[in-house]
């Protein structure tokens, strides 16, 4: 259930800032592989893609700062604490 609660945000995200990117496209479907209920995934694999995740987000992050996005730049960081903490 997290898992859509994320994508649903990335997805408020790419609405805020009209933006199309095959990072974002990335970023939805590795959150997509997280919430997969029919193939187990192991703590190992699902930190892994949780840390793919945060470095993606990382790189939109830093283009917010520079786009000066403050309202992306908030909801990013925020679905950047939901998945480290």
């Amino acid at each position: 259930m997290k898992d859509k609660l994320l994508l649903g945000k990335v997805l408020e995200y790419k609405e805020i800032t009209s933006i199309e990117s095959k990072e974002l496209d990335v970023i939805c479907l590795l959150i997509n592989l997280l919430s997969l209920r029919t193939k187990k995934i192991s703590n190992l694999e699902r930190g892994i893609l949780i840390d793919h995740i945060i470095m993606l987000l990382s790189l939109e992050l830093n283009f917010c700062r520079r786009m000066k996005l403050f309202d992306a730049e908030v909801l990013l960081m925020n679905i950047m604490d939901e998945l480290s903490g």
